[in-house]
This record gives C-alpha cells, sequence and structure tokens, in this order.
C-alpha cells in the first residue's frame, strides 16, 4: 500500500505545506529529513515553539503536491508518480532549495526520461541549463532536432532558458542543419534514367532535395525528411509530367524503390552529431 504521510503515529515533525492551493499536514521524522537534508537538520535545530506540548509544526512554502513528492524521494516507499515536466519543475526547485541530494538524483534521471523529453524537450533543456545540468542538457538538446525552435517555443519557455544557452542551441540546430544538407548532394539515388525522357530520376531528386532543405532548416533530423511519407508526393508530381514511356511513369508507384536511398540518406544524417 502506499505510504500515508498523514497517519504515522511514529512521526515527530509535521510539515505543513504553503501555496494558493489547500494546506496539507504531513507527519514525518526529523531524523530522516535531517539525514537527507542540510537544510532541514538546522532547521530543526532552532526551538520549535509549542513543541514541549504537542508535535512541532515546521512551515513550507511549497504545495502539497510538491512537498509529497519530496517525501516520496526521502523516504525508503514508492516514489513520486511525475506524469509532466510542469510537474517536476517545482520538485526540483525544492530539492535545490532543501539542498536534498537523494532527490536531485532521482530527478535528474526522471528528467531525461524518454515520455517526458519528448512531450517539451525545449522545456527539459530549460530546466536542465537552468540549474547546470551538463548531461541532461545535452540529452535534451538531442530531442529538439524535432522542433521548429524559432517558432514553436512559447514565451515561458524562452523566459526560462539564458540567452547564451538559446544561442547554444541555435547554433547547434544550425550547424547540424548544414551538414544535413550537405549530404543531399552528397548521397546519390541508384535508379535507371528513363530511356525516353531521360530525366526523371533528375526531376524527382532535384525537387526532393529543395524541399528537404527546406524542412532540414526548420527540424534538421532525418525522421521527416528520410520517410516514404515525405517523398510520395514529391515522386507523384513528378510521374504526373509529360514523359509518358510505362517505364518512367511505373516509378512513381514503387515507392519502394527508393527505400534504399532513404535508408544510405538517414544512416548518415543520423551520423551527424546529435547533441550539444
Amino acid at each position: 500500500m502506499p505510504h500515508d504521510f498523514n497517519n504515522s503515529p511514529t512521526a515527530d515533525i509535521i510539515l505543513r505545506s504553503g501555496g494558493q492551493k489547500a494546506v496539507a499536514e504531513f507527519r514525518a521524522h526529523r531524523a530522516i529529513l535531517s539525514i537527507a537534508s542540510p537544510v532541514f537538520e538546522t532547521m530543526f535545530s532552532l526551538p520549535q515553539p509549542g513543541a514541549e506540548k504537542s508535535t512541532p509544526v515546521c512551515d513550507l512554502s511549497e504545495d502539497a503536491n510538491t512537498v509529497e513528492a519530496l517525501l516520496r524521494l526521502i523516504y525508503p516507499v514508492e516514489g513520486p508518480n511525475l506524469r509532466s515536466l510542469d510537474e517536476l519543475a517545482p520538485v526540483l526547485d525544492a530539492a535545490m532549495k532543501y539542498e536534498i541530494a537523494v532527490a536531485l538524483s532521482r530527478l535528474r534521471k526522471m528528467l531525461v526520461q524518454p515520455d517526458l523529453l519528448e512531450k517539451d524537450p525545449l522545456q527539459a533543456y530549460a530546466i536542465a541549463t537552468r540549474w547546470g545540468f551538463e548531461e541532461q542538457m545535452k540529452t535534451a538538446s538531442g530531442y529538439t532536432l524535432g522542433l521548429d525552435i524559432i517558432n514553436s517555443p512559447t514565451a515561458d519557455t524562452l523566459n526560462a532558458i539564458s540567452t547564451a544557452n538559446y544561442r547554444r542551441l541555435l547554433i547547434f540546430h544550425l550547424e547540424r542543419a548544414q551538414g544535413a544538407q550537405r549530404l543531399l548532394d552528397d548521397v546519390a539515388p541508384r535508379n535507371p534514367v528513363c530511356s525516353a525522357c531521360r530525366a526523371y530520376v533528375e526531376k524527382w531528386h532535384e525537387e526532393f532535395k529543395r524541399k528537404a532543405r527546406d524542412e532540414l532548416s526548420v527540424r534538421p533530423t532525418s525522421k521527416i525528411v528520410c520517410s516514404l511519407d515525405f517523398l510520395a508526393p514529391i515522386v507523384d508530381a513528378i510521374e504526373g509530367g509529360e514523359c509518358t514511356m510505362n517505364s518512367c511513369r511505373r516509378g512513381g508507384r514503387k515507392l519502394e524503390t527508393y527505400r534504399f536511398y532513404l535508408e544510405v540518406l538517414r544512416t548518415r544524417i543520423d551520423m551527424l552529431p546529435n547533441t550539444i
């Protein structure tokens, strides 16, 4: 059963939450909190008003959800269920405030869980850079490659990132985009040229490169440009051109023909530096 911090007969301290939500009280143990946090240790060394008559109360500024999550990171009980970075961020702030090393260690790992990173990698990057978590910052930077980091960030997210760290991310995206765009000219398809128009491959490939350059300038990742879904409308458009030779027009309907080309291109793009 989940641990109940409201019903602990051996508790010798009550942590009372603050915030704008309803106040909650958590019955805890000074010894455990003092071992986990030098800040709590100092707080508990001071005289507690009314401690002689009842269990002393320690008022905290954090809300109830944050206090409970923090306790679940300290105690040997089931950990907190932090389902988003919005839920994780205040707990991390509190762990830093109270200098709780065991909580910080667990939260740093949670910060780069794939399910949280995929939801909002830029927010994860902002959190990591704010606290100087270099390893987590690098991991988060890789997940931002699938984002338009110029037009998609919210004002709140941008405000949470320093100018220097945002510039660092922009340079990473730019260099990655330039590297991927160069590969569009280095990797060539191995399709036969139409015996009639002699230009089928050249036409679709040039159009593919043009559209791929545009896409890579925004999202410098292989995920979109190396998919058949991205290539299909390009080939279909060329297929509807002037050439009437079956060998030429048939090519557009056999997209599997281009899978090898896309896989080679994907492999080359994925070999580029994928983190800051």
